[in-house]
């Protein structure tokens, strides 16, 4: 009874490691489940935008100096691109591999969890139940064999019977008493 109910809270403690772990559609912004091709479209299309809005807006001023014209060009590109390019690509990003960290955290849990479970397990497979009066071996919930045949079958060793020296005392004093005046 009390195995079952470790297992029912180990099981629950899994699945609370589970689901803490799990990324929340609630925390995360949509743009984070976005793929990494899809951040490239994203950053090549806001570049695009941002090129072409910056060269509607120099065609609309008066003439510059080359040199003039392309740092103009370089600072109003960075001035619209790059909050663009942090909301649509670094924030993602950046969720991705924060998910990325808790998922490989959670997996390196489990791990070593289950390898604690095996360890408990393969130590609970040495332990054999045996009748302290009989000395018989329970080898299923209701089924009980003697020690010698549970030996063989599991250890492939095959038990000989005999009596050991004290045992033949206790059950045949009569013959230990035997053997003593044949001896003398």
């Amino acid at each position: 009874m009390e195995d079952d109910r470790a297992q029912q809270e180990g099981a629950g403690d899994m699945e609370r490691d589970l689901s803490d772990a799990e990324p929340r559609a609630d925390k995360a912004p949509l743009a984070a489940f976005v793929s990494p091709a899809q951040l490239c479209v994203i950053t090549l299309v806001t570049l695009v935008l941002g090129e072409a809005s910056v060269m509607l807006l120099l065609s609309i001023m008066p003439p510059l100096n080359t040199q003039i014209e392309a740092v103009v060009d370089g600072i109003l590109l960075a001035i619209l691109a790059c909050p663009f390019l942090y909301i649509l690509v670094y924030r993602p990003m950046r969720t991705h591999i924060e998910q990325r960290k808790l998922s490989e955290a959670r997996k390196d849990r489990l791990i070593s969890r289950l390898a604690q479970a095996r360890e408990e397990i393969i130590a609970l497979q040495g332990i054999i139940p045996i009748c302290a009066k009989c000395k018989t071996i329970r080898n299923d919930p209701e089924a009980m064999e003697a020690v010698e045949r549970y030996i063989r079958e599991f250890a492939g060793v095959r038990l000989p019977l005999g009596v050991c020296p004290r045992c033949v005392k206790m059950l045949h004093p009569q013959r230990v008493s035997d053997d003593s005046e044949k001896g003398a």
